[in-house]
């Protein structure tokens, strides 16, 4: 049986075997969909990059492993930044540096914040993609340089955080909340997955029937990438 939260899911319609949408017409049901469109994760977080990155920037990226992050490092690169991603072990350390990562910090074992500035020779950086929440907003705050530029749009291990308002106004920080996009950024992103710019990256697959392992699959932080549910 299901637990509440998987039903909770259900109910709302994200584990489903058909689905019916307005824009039938732009996009096609099949294998190429799933893996390709689905798996590029167009959250407006990792788009806002383009927004203002500019060349020789340094750009954070929390956790490499997730669709964000791995939209994020990508995007991040084709507007020639330098990358400094996070990731919790040697295996996803490699996947993000494959995805153009330079530099990769091991959050479990390393201080982002104190990481981050040895990196960068204290200067700190640019931007931060900060989708993580409670857990690591403090290291994404230290880790900014002066008149840096947090981007958050997760609360992914708590939705809760605080600091000291002075670090912030002293040092001229800036705070950008983005919540997913629109029609008109999914197809900038599309452009960029059809030309091969922006690579989706599916970890593994499983039948519907196996939402359970899939969600304890997740759960164990064992995927590097998107995990898709086939009807």
């Amino acid at each position: 049986s299901l637990s509440d939260a998987e039903q909770n899911l259900v109910r709302q319609g994200v584990h489903v075997g058909r689905v019916v949408s307005e824009y039938q017409d732009e996009f096609k049901r099949g294998d190429f969909l799933v893996r390709n469109v689905m798996g590029a994760d167009p959250n407006a977080g990792a788009i806002a990059i383009g927004d203002f990155v500019r060349p020789g920037q340094t750009v954070l990226v929390l956790g490499a492993n997730s669709g964000v992050g791995i939209a994020a490092i990508q995007i991040a690169k084709l507007f020639n930044a330098t990358v400094i991603a996070t990731a919790g072990d040697e295996r996803k350390i490699q996947k993000a540096k494959e995805l153009g990562a330079d530099y990769v910090i091991n959050h479990y074992q390393q201080k982002i914040g104190d990481e981050a500035r040895k990196i960068t020779n204290k200067a700190g950086v640019d931007i931060v993609i900060e989708h993580v929440g409670a857990a690591t907003w403090n290291e994404s705050m230290k880790a900014l340089k002066p008149g840096g530029t947090l981007v958050t749009c997760g609360a992914t291990s708590g939705p809760e955080v605080s600091f000291d308002l002075r670090f912030l106004f002293a040092r001229q920080l800036a705070l950008l909340g983005s919540y997913m996009g629109t029609m008109g950024e999914l197809h900038e992103v599309l452009k960029l997955v059809f030309s091969g710019k922006l690579k989706p990256v599916v970890d593994s697959t499983f039948p519907l029937r196996e939402i359970r392992a899939a969600h304890e699959y997740l759960e164990n932080s064992k995927m590097f990438g998107k995990v898709i549910l086939n009807p």
